[in-house]
């Protein structure tokens, strides 16, 4: 059937294939006919698509349904290609000496997750009180000057990032 053991056990607790029937000590029993299914949800499991999906498609929706969904899932996968694309950068640009200038776009999503951040008003002024201050150090900054992360020995990476709002910063209980 293409399914081990244990995603057998996953898949008839969350009522996705149920066996045919059981045995007196438990052992599950799955018919000729359960095997298409079973063939199919390891298909799109092996392309991550999510289990509410894969029911879905196997409550019977039609052909344009289904395509629908295929194609929403792609959309999700290369929006998780894309940040890990921009990961990968940021894991290059740290085993680059040489340059401090990542060539990455701005996309906040793809790096509040990793560190620290700092909303300011003005990200050169910014940077450079917490290297004269603080004695932090520039360890990157994106081409289009929008994100900088600096670093410390004390602290990892701290991500500065344009403020957007009116009047100046919340007041950040994280400040160094």
């Amino acid at each position: 059937m293409g399914l081990s053991v244990p995603q057998l056990r996953r898949y008839d607790r969350l009522q996705l294939l149920a066996p045919e029937g059981r045995s007196a000590s438990g052992y599950r029993y799955y018919s000729h006919g359960q095997s298409g299914a079973g063939r199919v949800i390891a298909l799109l499991r092996s392309m991550d698509m999510p289990i509410a999906d894969i029911r879905r498609v196997l409550s019977g929706i039609d052909e344009s349904e289904r395509q629908q969904l295929i194609k929403d899932h792609r959309t999700r996968l290369e929006a998780r290609l894309d940040e890990v694309r921009s990961l990968l950068d940021a894991v290059d640009l740290l085993t680059t000496k040489d340059s401090k200038t990542m060539n990455a776009p701005t996309e906040l999503s793809s790096w509040l997750h990793l560190m620290l951040h700092i909303p300011v008003s003005n990200i050169e002024r910014s940077v450079a009180y917490y290297q004269e201050a603080l004695g932090f150090r520039m360890a990157w900054q994106t081409t289009d000057q929008k994100l900088t992360a600096l670093a410390s020995g004390a602290i990892d990476m701290l991500l500065l990032v344009p403020w957007g709002g009116d009047g100046p910063p919340q007041r950040q209980s994280a400040y160094v």
